[in-house]
């Protein structure tokens, strides 16, 4: 295994390592929760988020015809991802950011609540 990374793996995983760290950070700075979703709810959602993890990350699941590629591998196709990935994370940034205080992993209502219309 080597101690320095590869392009593409820093390429696609540098994205995701600066929303980590400022979803971490924004999270210092939130108004209490009031209220939330029911626990029941909450572990529903939860279970699915993490279902959804495991089939992106996890490699070599027994899925059959899903684990065939339909597009041929390219370096085009890597960038277009790659650009995919960036804007998206820009994008989930650039919303959390203007939620601000009220932002919440869960539904959930904050103290003094109030209605967020900017952002994307």
């Amino acid at each position: 295994m080597p101690l320095i990374p590869r392009a593409p793996d820093v390429l696609l995983g540098l994205p995701w390592l600066i929303f980590s760290a400022y979803w971490i950070i924004s999270t210092l700075h939130v108004k209490k929760i009031e209220t939330r979703e029911p626990p029941k709810e909450r572990l529903v959602r939860g279970s699915l988020m993490w279902a959804s993890y495991v089939l992106l990350l996890a490699g070599g699941l027994p899925l059959g015809v899903l684990n065939e590629r339909f597009l041929p591998r390219s370096f085009a196709l890597f960038i277009e991802g790659a650009a995919l990935t960036w804007c998206g994370v820009a994008l989930a940034i650039w919303a959390r950011y203007h939620l601000g205080r009220y932002w919440s992993t869960t539904v959930a209502l904050r103290e003094d609540h109030q209605l967020i219309r900017s952002g994307p």
